[in-house]
């Protein structure tokens, strides 16, 4: 077994098929069991599981889906001049505002409010490392994940017409629901199968 230093399970193109893998055999488990969802919404990666939860991808497919993302996500990090990350920060979503407004290098963006005073973004690593410097100054909770890319911002622009087309390829016809209600995590808003994999075709 590897050790932190010699681990690949960071990397991207293995991290999230890991990631999305377990997601659903953690469904399949509780499946097992006659645990079956009722209602479902998801976050980053976790959109692909849910899915595969209500029956829009088959595991082949979320598979698929998953595995070509973290493949064309590493080609496009070793082809990019800029070096970009994640930073988890403890603020809310409009004290971010002032953070960003501040920063005199690289560009972010805020990605996620994942909770009321919790915010993640998206930034060249110049950003987050002097934002993650100040909020440390402030006595701000401050983290860089531990992913390559920065997810939902300007950096994932170059890769998105060619995960477009896998895409196309992979995703065929629609199919409808096993009856688990999907939800969108930012709107609450009830998605059927076609809204649902046309989005996932255009993210």
């Amino acid at each position: 077994m590897r050790n932190e230093e010699t681990t690949r399970v960071h990397q991207i193109d293995i991290s999230q098929p890991i990631t999305v893998a377990l997601q659903m055999a953690l469904v399949d488990l509780l499946k097992s069991w006659v645990i079956q969802p009722t209602a479902v919404t998801s976050h980053l990666s976790g959109g692909i599981a849910a899915a595969y939860v209500v029956g829009t991808l088959k595991f082949e497919e979320a598979m698929g889906v998953v595995y070509f993302r973290g493949r064309l996500a590493l080609k496009h990090q070793m082809i990019s001049p800029l070096s970009a990350g994640v930073l988890a920060a403890g603020i809310i979503f409009e004290k971010a505002a002032d953070y960003i407004k501040d920063t005199t290098r690289g560009k972010f963006v805020v990605t996620c409010v994942n909770i009321p005073d919790g915010v993640t973004r998206s930034e060249d690593s110049a950003a987050i490392d002097e934002v993650a410097s100040q909020l440390d100054k402030d006595g701000l909770f401050a983290r860089r994940l531990k992913v390559p890319l920065a997810y939902y911002s300007h950096h994932m622009q170059n890769m998105a017409q060619d995960y477009t087309n896998i895409l196309r390829e992979i995703l065929h016809t629609p199919r409808s629901w096993t009856g688990a209600i999907l939800s969108s995590p930012v709107t609450g808003e009830i998605l059927t199968s076609i809204v649902y994999q046309s989005r996932m075709i255009i993210m």
